[in-house]
């Protein structure tokens, strides 16, 4: 979703909003910022589980319970909550 959603606003918006003004493109900015620090946590909160799943294929004492995203698979998906927001407010802006 975060690819996605990146690569729409980059294809559709861009060429729009910059020619906008400064509060437009900032807003842009950070869009794009949120929308790949949701991405990046989205592949780290993926290795974790990764990881917990290959020390639960190793060893029999590991909890199921380990099995965890972590705070990053939390937060990936508000991200890309926020980033869609911040692109809306940069398109209303103009």
């Amino acid at each position: 979703v975060a690819v996605a959603s990146w690569l729409g606003s980059t294809l559709f918006f861009s060429a729009r909003l910059t020619g906008g003004g400064l509060g437009a493109r900032a807003a842009l900015a950070a869009a794009w910022a949120s929308l790949l620090a949701a991405l990046a946590l989205a592949f780290v909160a993926q290795s974790r589980i990764v990881n917990a799943l290959g020390r639960i294929a190793d060893a029999a004492d590991v909890r199921a319970d380990e099995l965890s995203a972590g705070i990053s698979g939390a937060v990936a998906p508000w991200l890309i909550v926020f980033g869609l927001a911040l692109i809306a407010v940069a398109v209303l802006v103009v």
